[in-house]
């Protein structure tokens, strides 16, 4: 059975001509009148293709948990009010412009820029409750991630192990439209993010000598690396850590068959058949 004729069998129905005669009349007249042909719920999909043939399945059918193909981290990004290692520095305002920027950016490994390993999923900007007990609490963004562990075995094992340990670390990826020279050997000069960057002569003496904090001024986060030892992140504060799948999905079964599931179910269907080999 090919794909056209499985097509056929649970796509929705047209309405079909029915001929109705009339006593009396010269000739019959085919009125249209709707017949109503229930449409079969979709259980799977077959494709034939040039070397192989795809088989999709519901993910209940399949036997399969989608979240053993992934690892969930959630963790500090980036704080405010306080310049990093690197002496990187945003205010609680720059936070607030950056945060919507941080979803959907990529995850990459140690910063190797072209490793990516997983996507952004989320963030809120997070804000403490400024008390004696608390002591000095800053803003800072919490972030939500996803590893795509079928794809990458051997760097889940490793943030794992991390997580473990605690020694699990966000670090972010950032640019912005202008830079501010700040900090105790700050001079306030602002200049193009361009040449901040490049340390040229539009640069102040301290931003070029690496003599003060970078204050980004309206900041775009474009990504997020993973951080385990030996290295360890820029912000001392941006641990991260393992998600549990949410409770609310826990024992629950998929009713509907929707295109996500089919999309999942087929490349999880496909990891585990080429684990299998």
């Amino acid at each position: 059975m090919n794909y056209f004729e499985i097509l056929d069998r649970i796509k929705p129905r047209l309405p079909v001509a029915t001929p109705v005669t009339t006593v009396g009349a010269a000739a019959p007249q085919p009125v249209r009148q709707p017949v109503e042909i229930p449409r079969q719920e979709a259980r799977s999909l077959v494709v034939d293709g040039p070397q192989s043939t795809f088989v999709t399945v519901p993910v209940e059918t399949a036997g399969l948990n989608f979240e053993d193909y992934r690892t969930r981290i959630t963790g500090r990004l980036v704080g405010a009010e306080k310049a990093n290692s690197n002496g990187q520095f945003w205010t609680s305002g720059d936070l607030a412009f950056g945060v919507g920027s941080v979803a959907f950016g990529p995850l990459n490994w140690l910063h190797e820029e072209k490793r990516i390993i997983g996507t952004l999923t989320s963030a809120d900007l997070i804000t403490p409750p400024q008390t004696a007990a608390a002591g000095e609490a800053h803003p800072y963004i919490r972030a939500e991630s996803v590893v795509w562990s079928y794809l990458f075995p051997g760097e889940t094992y490793v943030i794992r192990e991390a997580a473990a340990r605690n020694k699990l670390y966000y670090s972010m990826e950032c640019i912005s439209r202008q830079v501010e020279c700040v900090g105790p050997n700050g001079c306030g000069a602002v200049m193009a993010y361009q040449d901040a960057h490049a340390k040229n002569d539009n640069a102040c003496d301290h931003i070029r000598q690496q003599a003060s904090a970078r204050r980004f001024i309206k900041p775009v986060f474009q990504g997020s690396a993973v951080i385990v030892p030996p290295v360890t992140p820029g912000w001392a504060d941006s641990n991260a850590e393992l998600m549990r799948a949410a409770a609310s999905r826990e024992g629950q079964q998929i009713s509907r068959f929707t295109d996500d599931e089919v999309i999942t179910a087929q490349i999880l269907k496909f990891v585990a058949g080429a684990n299998g080999r």
